[in-house]
């Protein structure tokens, strides 16, 4: 009888370090990181649908210029918030404020930092799998 030793085939090596100077966060790619990403992603989603439907556009193109000024802004500063909190969900208290300074007040590199973290979540997953299956199938091709 064939045994599959899960232990052996699936390893847990889900923690991580964050680094970014001095600073570091312990992160878990686990179901919990999942479905909180899923949330920010969702809501930074629903945001984006929002500015870009024909809607928000016309409304945007009928506009005076202040007011075209002030709904950009608005929308701009509500997409900020969500992923400084977002980031402040996945790492703590603070870090979405500290990397948004350190990066120069660039929105756009904290999306950068959340698709890289989530990159890193999804990598890990399989690169365990595959190692271990890379050394199994090398081990049975010794004993052919």
């Amino acid at each position: 009888m064939s045994v599959i030793n899960l232990q052996d085939s699936v390893k847990v090596n889900n923690s991580f370090e964050v680094k970014f100077g001095e600073k570091s966060w312990k992160l878990i790619f686990n179901d919990d990181y999942r479905k909180l990403v899923a949330r920010i992603a969702a809501k930074i989603e629903k945001m984006m649908d929002t500015v870009n439907s024909d809607e928000w556009v016309d409304k945007l193109d009928n506009a005076t210029s202040k007011q075209q000024e002030k709904m950009l802004n608005d929308a701009f500063d509500k997409m900020k918030t969500a992923i400084i909190d977002g980031l402040d969900q996945l790492l703590g208290e603070g870090a979405g404020e500290y990397l948004y300074e350190a990066y120069n007040h660039s929105t756009e590199k904290l999306s950068a930092i959340i698709q890289l973290l989530n990159e890193n979540a999804d990598e890990m997953s399989n690169i365990e799998r595959n190692s271990e299956k890379a050394a199994q199938l090398k081990a049975y091709d010794k004993e052919r």
